[in-house]
């Protein structure tokens, strides 16, 4: 049985290594690429497969990396790597087309399944397609305030910024960005903001 391919461009070696590593184990054929820029001169030529992806790197960007498969029309899909609670990052990512990202430092309990999500994107699967209705009536259950919080996050604004945009009191933004993760479920904005794209992407 031939192994799924994942890409793994990151311009720190201990991170390859041990991404590399966890990839193995699991089954899949990791192939490191040190920078955004021997990725994108490789890439024509590699199988599609899933993309880890970091986004801070010193030659070319990941953000800009993404785009530029978009402008390909590559089949890859996407796993962004981000820091530690940066939901700008997580935004651009997700709105640049990644499929998913996942946090620094990751374990294999975080990267399998985002991993097998893009594979599932790959794929056209049904397991895909299903993920991004789950997502669309997730979000639609929010009230129309939480949704329209959510959309503002999704703009990388700040609690602060959206508050002065809506006339209300911070507390009140901090309430509907509690009830957003109560209802989606999740420990964060910005995985909130997965659930938002995905929602996007479903099939009205």
């Amino acid at each position: 049985m031939t192994k799924l391919p994942v890409y793994v461009v990151d311009d720190e070696e201990p991170i390859r290594r041990s991404a590399c590593l966890l990839l193995k184990v699991a089954g899949f054929a990791p192939d490191p690429f040190e920078s955004g820029r021997v990725f994108l001169e490789a890439e024509a030529k590699l199988e599609p497969g899933c993309v880890l992806l970091d986004i801070r790197m010193p030659d070319i960007d990941g953000i800009t990396v993404q785009r530029q498969l978009v402008e390909r029309g590559s089949r890859h899909a996407t796993v962004i790597v981000t820091g530690h609670g940066d939901v700008a990052s997580a935004v651009a990512a997700l709105d640049a087309g990644a499929v998913t990202f996942i946090e620094k430092p990751f374990s294999r309990t975080q990267l399998m399944p985002a991993v097998e999500f893009a594979f599932s994107k790959i794929e056209n699967g049904q397991a895909y397609r299903d993920h991004l209705d789950a997502a669309r009536k997730r979000v639609e259950s929010l009230g129309t305030r939480e949704r329209e919080v959510l959309s503002m996050y999704a703009q990388d604004k700040s609690s602060e910024q959206i508050a002065a945009t809506l006339g209300a009191p911070p507390a009140e933004i901090d309430m509907s960005r509690a009830l957003i993760l109560q209802q989606l479920e999740v420990d964060s904005i910005a995985a909130a903001l997965t659930l938002a794209f995905a929602a996007a992407r479903a099939a009205p």
